[in-house]
């Protein structure tokens, strides 16, 4: 059997090549569990942006059609005011016959708000 010697410089440079060895494998192992986080990271992300895309589109929806007591809450009117305003035909409206709630077009509305956000259709409204 033969028994290998190494030379003195190799010997010199053994354990400072093992302790940089063991840093880089420390370093490597730093960098997988980083990227196992950051995959993580952007897993529940995914899965917020979702959520938080599904939340805007019923925050943000415009129906095709508001309520009477709808208009009534934007403007800060009584139901009363908007049916009165419906009756004087200033707010235009569909209604089907046999039916009893009156809908309002939802573009007719946005299209009546003012550069302040009020409606045209009750500019001269007092409060009763």
């Amino acid at each position: 059997m033969e028994v290998k010697t190494y030379s003195p410089e190799l010997q010199e440079n053994r354990k400072p090549i093992s302790i940089l060895t063991t840093r880089v494998n420390s370093i490597v192992d730093s960098i997988d569990q980083l990227r196992l986080t950051m995959d993580h990271m952007i897993e529940t992300q995914c899965k917020m942006v979702t959520k938080i895309d599904k939340i805007s589109d019923k925050v943000f929806e415009k129906p095709e059609y508001l309520s009477v007591g709808e208009i009534a809450l934007k403007e800060g009117v009584s139901d009363r005011t908007v049916r009165r305003r419906l009756k004087e035909k200033i707010i235009p409206f569909e209604k089907n016959e046999g039916e009893k709630a009156y809908r309002i077009p939802a573009e007719d509305y946005y299209q009546s708000l003012s550069s302040e956000g009020k409606s045209n259709w009750f500019q001269n409204h007092t409060r009763e």
